[in-house]
């Protein structure tokens, strides 16, 4: 499993906050205004759909640390402690932000 104190995860945390920004400006953005996902707009909320279904998947397999501040890495317990976590919550808006886009692009054509 992926080391949860490892460079590249802390990198991959910094995109993840990065993300996260990003969609607490174009979330109220387009709440506010009815605005069509076109041109950089698009490729932009298509990138960040696309990142927080991944990083879903990635969650199955990124260690933890227990209540003994041990490290567990064991791909069978990492993905048994995602799936009483927040699994639950990560993928209830995975399936929404993706049913919005099947809605909307359903809608144009």
């Amino acid at each position: 499993a992926w080391n949860p104190d490892s460079a590249t995860r802390m990198v991959y945390e910094a995109l993840s906050m990065l993300v996260v920004l990003l969609d607490g400006i174009m979330i109220p953005y387009t709440l506010a205004w009815t605005v069509r996902e076109e041109g950089a707009f698009q490729i932009v909320s298509w990138l960040s759909r696309s990142f927080w279904t991944a990083d879903l998947l990635l969650s199955f397999a990124t260690g933890y640390h227990t209540k003994q501040c041990a490290t567990e890495l064991r791909l069978r317990k990492t993905a048994k402690h995602f799936l009483v976590t927040w699994f639950l919550v990560d993928a209830t808006l995975a399936i929404w932000d993706w049913m919005g886009t099947v809605l909307s692009v359903s809608r144009f054509i």
